[in-house]
């Protein structure tokens, strides 16, 4: 049998894969001509279209050569090794051990409510408008026509004006932070929240910088603390503090700001995390925003807002860390690819961005609601933290377990979740607090994941 309805991967591919190996074991010699679009699609009861997708990969590939007017033939072919058919690859099985069926992660997405249309349309019309340009290299930094609708989306949506040439394109915050890092003197000693991202101290480390955790309030950085330390940048996230969701006051923000300008090697990174996703009120314009001094490195990213598989995140360098950065770093290349840029462009600049992020608030504040109610109800709840920001909260639960114990029993029913004990810099007792993001769930699937977690508590 050439293809098989019953078959979980596309028909399109099944041709192909048959073809492909009848050329590749020899069945079908170089020369030999292959059955037209037309046969092919009345004898095995398939679209024209299905046909031409196939013989179109085959063409691609160089397993055929298509002569117009008398059709497909096989290609001279030598030195051929046989791979794995999609058959041997898609028949893998994941253990069931390791199946997730509620994803509670606080980076967890909707991916069924991503606008697959909206950007199908996107890249064809990005191809079109800008064709060979598309295929030649950029600034370095970044396309200008992609920097310059960031731009003008940070001034509307953010109240911050900035200078294109003065943002920075790449793959993710990662990649933002090794630029820094080579920009910055390593006597610096980085200041970095505690909790906070994870990953981060460790990437600091490795770079041979200084590391000093500075513990987070209830109105985010210790400024005593601060104070005190011999810290010279400090890496923050006044918007939505994460991983505990508190949110930056406007007096604290000045005050972090006058620590900035204590000194000339002081720097505070910016870290914009959740700045899109505020239920109550229009979003707090950003500490860049009130920067005088041009203290401040801005970043942003595309990855909740989006896709985090865009891997797109962008910053807004100060003047002097400019002229740095082609002096000290010139070797970094923008690792985003121009189509991708310039496709994000015309999302931001078309109005696309913001009708997403207006229909992506309704649907994960009312995602938010929905587990708040379920967790209120249960006493084994014994508080929920985090402001009406974001997509995650944190849960206090009521057991004797500890986290790890407690986060090994949810993964066993198929429950993906962190403790708030895990974001500590060296190491945090357990103390019952986990991380529940709401994203990445359906409204039916996060209503079935709670009651299942509250049964195993």
């Amino acid at each position: 049998m050439i293809v098989d309805n019953n078959l979980e991967y596309p028909l399109y591919l099944q041709l192909y894969e048959y073809y492909k190996k009848r050329i590749v074991e020899g069945e079908l010699k170089s020369g030999e001509k292959l059955p037209s679009k037309r046969y092919l699609s009345d004898s095995l009861g398939l679209s024209v279209n299905t046909v031409t997708r196939a013989y179109y990969l085959l063409e691609e590939e160089g397993f055929i050569l298509a002569i117009e007017r008398r059709g497909y033939f096989v290609e001279q072919l030598s030195n051929i090794n046989v791979g794995k058919s999609i058959q041997e690859v898609t028949s893998f099985k994941k253990d069931k051990a390791e199946e997730i069926l509620y994803d509670f992660s606080s980076s967890a997405i909707s991916e069924s409510d991503f606008p697959f249309y909206t950007f199908s349309k996107l890249y064809k019309k990005v191809i079109d408008k800008y064709r060979e340009n598309i295929l030649t290299n950029s600034d370095p930094n970044g396309k200008l026509e992609f920097k310059i609708a960031i731009s003008k989306y940070l001034m509307e949506s953010r109240g911050l004006i900035t200078n294109p040439k003065n943002i920075v394109i790449s793959s993710g915050m990662e990649y933002l932070f090794q630029i820094l890092f080579y920009i910055f003197p390593q006597e610096n000693i980085f200041g970095i929240e505690n909790p906070g991202y994870d990953v981060l101290p460790s990437m600091i480390k490795s770079r041979g910088f200084g590391v000093v955790p500075i513990e987070i309030g209830p109105e985010g950085i210790d400024l005593d603390a601060l104070e005190k330390s011999s810290v010279s940048i400090l890496t923050i996230t006044p918007s939505h503090q994460f991983p505990t969701g508190t949110i930056m006051p406007i007096s604290r923000r000045l005050q972090v700001l006058h620590w900035a300008n204590m000194s000339s090697k002081n720097y505070v990174i910016e870290d914009d995390y959740d700045s899109e996703f505020r239920y109550v009120g229009k979003p707090l314009d950003p500490l860049k925003s009130l920067d005088t001094s041009d203290k401040v490195i801005y970043m942003g990213s595309f990855s909740k807002s989006v896709a985090p598989s865009l891997r797109i995140s962008y910053m807004i360098l100060p003047e002097s860390l400019m002229e740095s950065l082609s002096e000290d770093a010139p070797f970094f290349i923008c690792s985003v690819p121009v189509i991708e840029q310039m496709v994000m462009a015309e999302f931001l600049i078309n109005g696309h961005f913001e009708r997403h992020l207006n229909r992506m608030r309704r649907i994960y504040k009312k995602n938010r609601e929905v587990a708040i109610k379920l967790l209120e109800k249960d006493p084994k709840v014994l508080n929920i933290s985090g402001a009406d920001a974001g997509i995650h909260i944190v849960v206090e639960f009521d057991t004797k377990k500890t986290d790890s114990e407690l986060k090994k029993e949810f993964l066993k029913s198929g429950i993906s979740i962190s403790p708030l004990s895990e974001y500590y810099s060296g190491g945090e007792p357990s103390h019952s607090k986990f991380i529940l993001g709401f994203g990445g769930l359906t409204r039916e699937s996060l209503t079935e994941g709670i009651g299942k977690m509250l049964q195993i508590l």
